[in-house]
């Protein structure tokens, strides 16, 4: 197990294990990151898709359905805490950052669904809110998407519930359980950079 040995190592390693987790075939364990909310007065975790990545705005992107519980909570509140692990290096990483909802008329939004397969896109087509309770689970698809292998057409009847969603990264909390010992580093995006410091684990 690797043991990093400057600061600067670490948030360039952190980087590239969110760039790789955008590509779900390399199977990084960053690639479904837990994403916590405000939900009315109360943190309210989940998993998520971590989609896109561009680390020179600091940038993470995910998708969501607009009728869910997450999106009303960044609505109203938009501060997010996210957290991943690597097991195999035994490496926990903490991001803070605010939330953007994108409309559905921007252009981001259209580049993004344009760029879903019809499995993506099936999900969007459910007839209730995320969560709502229903007595048969079968009963959640439109006739239209009821078969899995549904295609595109049929499917975009759910773009009016796909919301694309960034987070500006300003803040990260790294440690690795490592055989020599706990590592922690800390990171805040301050004054147009980086300020990096080493923490006590």
């Amino acid at each position: 197990m690797k043991r990093f040995s400057s600061l600067e190592e670490i948030r360039e390693d952190i980087w590239r294990s969110l760039l790789e987790a955008r590509d779900y075939r390399k199977g990084h364990p960053f690639r479904f990151p837990v994403l916590a909310t405000v939900s009315g007065g109360k943190p309210l975790q989940r998993m998520v898709v971590l989609r896109k990545v561009f680390v020179s705005s600091r940038i993470i992107l995910f998708h969501t359905d607009r009728r869910s519980r997450k999106v009303l909570d960044m609505e109203r509140c938009p501060d997010t805490s996210w957290l991943v692990y690597d097991s195999k290096n035994r490496i926990q990483l903490q991001m803070e950052g605010k939330a953007e909802i994108h409309a559905p008329d921007s252009e981001l939004h259209a580049d993004e669904w344009k760029h879903t397969t019809a499995a993506e896109r099936r999900i969007y087509s459910v007839k209730y809110p995320p969560g709502t309770i229903v007595s048969d689970p079968d009963d959640v698809w439109p006739e239209a998407v009821r078969d899995s292998s549904t295609g595109m057409e049929e499917v975009n009847l759910g773009e009016p519930n796909f919301r694309v969603v960034t987070v500006e990264i300003n803040r990260m909390d790294w440690l690795q359980l490592h055989p020599e010992g706990e590592f922690r580093a800390g990171f805040k995006w301050e004054d147009n950079t980086w300020k990096s410091y080493w923490r006590c684990p």
